[in-house]
């Protein structure tokens, strides 16, 4: 009975997904009236599975909506479902993004990544600023899921340099890199967001967040080791 209901939960998704790819493609308007209704059941069927504070989140926030509805005097049903399915781009970003990074987890990238930084045998700044330019090539592809991905491609590596802290060491140097492609990349969740909301076209603005993506690696090379190097440990309070 649990799996019949994963499945049909999971069909219920794609199916919507799919939909709004199409309605998007082909811009018929037959497949945008059916996009609200199609997200609405996927609230539906999604919800009993979730956490207890996942539900609460999505109940309040559906409260609040239906309130603010109410006080715009949209009190129709079809306003009412309209409402629902002008973020299913994000759940299709979600969706496609697995599918995305299947080529690099089946070629086997990992063992790539380390295989080349054992070639290198780079120091600590040179190989923190690779990891951290791996990083940001992964997650213009990947997103969230270019981190798991980087630290078991590194980590191995990281503690044969016998590293003194090197959990900090992984952290600032995956982590800065993944987070500067999230102002441009087109399967970066943010990105997919404002320019849904806003209707600014990616392209116009592509060259100006591309370009401080750019600045803030170069920013995070020159500042690596000014205060403390990763690979120092923090020191003890006296006292």
């Amino acid at each position: 009975m649990r799996t019949a209901m994963v499945r049909i939960r999971t069909s219920i998704c794609l199916f919507s997904v799919l939909l709004y790819l199409l309605h998007v493609i082909f811009l018929w308007y037959i497949l945008g009236r059916l996009v609200p209704y199609t997200s609405l059941a996927s609230l539906v069927v999604t919800l009993p599975a979730a956490s207890a504070f996942a539900k609460t989140l999505t109940l309040a926030f559906l409260s609040i909506g239906i309130a603010l509805l109410y006080s715009g005097g949209h009190i129709h049903w079809s306003s009412f479902v309209d409402s629902f399915g002008s973020m299913l781009s994000l759940l299709s970003l979600f969706s496609i993004v697995p599918i995305l990074a299947l080529p690099i987890v089946v070629g086997n990238y990992q063992r790539s990544v380390e295989s080349f930084l054992n070639q290198r045998n780079p120091s600590p700044k040179g190989l923190y600023i690779t990891i951290n330019a791996l990083s940001y090539l992964l997650a213009t592809l990947m997103n969230i899921a270019a981190i798991p991905m980087m630290y078991q491609a590194v980590t191995g590596y990281v503690k044969k340099r016998a590293i003194e802290n090197p959990a900090r060491f992984l952290i600032t140097s995956i982590v800065t890199g993944y987070a500067m492609p999230l102002s441009w990349s087109p399967v970066a969740a943010v990105v997919m967001a404002v320019t849904n909301v806003t209707g600014v076209r990616w392209l116009s603005v592509l060259p100006i967040t591309l370009g401080l993506s750019f600045v803030g690696l170069l920013m995070a090379a020159l500042l690596f080791g000014r205060d403390r190097n990763p690979d120092t440990p923090p020191r003890r309070m006296a006292g």
